[in-house]
């Protein structure tokens, strides 16, 4: 990362913030949301771990059960991200048997805020100004 200066603005800032990939963690910022998001969950998840949960007939978890743990977990991200992103879903695998495995997959879904590097603005001298 580097420093630099914006004309006609006092101090520094950060420069572009690319990291070395192409994916969802190319810019730095994304990283830190995706970081904390892990924080936040694991903390909420954590009542849950070696505790018992109803299931159905089939050993999948009761959608009961399974719908609480999923809003305990968003209602936690929700309340500890303020505004750090735009939207988050939380989706727990109801076909996963936890007779056999013990395990329950879930799934987070977090859309981040936009982030502006770059803004574009198109100028030019007009014969005539249209209202609209």
């Amino acid at each position: 990362m580097t420093f630099h200066h914006r004309a006609g603005t006092a101090g520094y800032y950060f420069g572009v913030d690319n990291m070395c990939s192409t994916d969802d963690f190319r810019i730095l910022v994304h990283g830190r949301v995706i970081d904390k998001a892990q924080r936040i969950t694991v903390l909420a998840f954590l009542p849950f771990v070696e505790d018992f949960v109803r299931l159905n007939p089939d050993g999948t978890i009761n959608n009961t059960d399974a719908s609480y743990i999923e809003n305990v977990i968003e209602t936690a991200l929700r309340s500890k991200m303020n505004a750090q992103f735009s939207d988050v879903k939380v989706i727990i695998d109801r076909n996963a048997n936890l007779v056999n495995t013990s395990n329950l997959p879930l799934s987070i879904q977090v859309l981040p805020l936009g982030y502006l590097t770059w803004i574009t603005v198109n100028i030019g001298l007009a014969a005539q100004i249209a209202n609209s």
